[in-house]
């Protein structure tokens, strides 16, 4: 078997990589520790989740990042992300809300979501709710924020103000320090 310059110089370029890896295992280890490295990055990421054949929710953003450590676990969505919610009363998947907010994070230790920026909600009842920063405990079924809140109902009543606390649904929810106009 005769073998070639080229193979030589290949067979030299592998072995040399080989042994300067095996050197720099330590430096190698103590560089992807170093800071919150993401453990995965997905662009123009669409997500499903639906529960006995029933679609419950369609989730669309940009970019999804997510972070795994063994002290700690969330997933970001820095770029935005836009949320349908399907209501499976009817046994079809309708959909029931949608959510928008320009930042989404996800801690599922506490099973709680954070959104920042321009974020709105548009319930069953064509209910609106704004914000710039809303929480989301998926354990309690519960909304609140300690910022600004404005909710417009369909008939065009709005309620707003701080420390708010509200179910899934909109139906139950409340303020302190709150204003609002009734529309008849």
């Amino acid at each position: 078997m005769k073998i070639t310059t080229k193979q030589l110089l290949i067979a030299c370029a592998v072995l040399i990589t080989l042994a300067s890896c095996k050197n720099n295992k330590i430096a190698s280890a103590k560089l992807e520790t170093k800071g919150n490295l993401p453990s995965m990055e997905v662009q123009q990421i669409e997500l499903l989740y639906s529960d006995s054949a029933v679609l419950k929710m369609k989730l669309n953003a940009p970019e999804l990042t997510d972070y795994t450590t063994k002290d700690t676990s969330f997933t970001e969505f820095k770029k935005g992300l836009n949320v349908l919610f399907y209501s499976s009363k009817s046994g079809k998947g309708q959909k029931d809300a949608t959510l928008k907010a320009d930042y989404g994070k996800y801690d599922p230790k506490r099973e709680v979501w954070e959104y920042k920026g321009n974020v709105s909600i548009v319930g069953s009842k064509n209910e609106k709710l704004k914000s710039n920063h809303l929480f989301a405990n998926t354990k309690t079924e519960t909304l609140y924020s300690e910022d600004f809140v404005e909710i417009t109902l369909a008939n065009g009543s709005k309620s707003s103000g701080r420390n708010f606390k509200s179910d899934f649904s909109l139906n139950n929810y409340s303020f302190s320090n709150a204003s609002g106009s009734i529309v008849k």
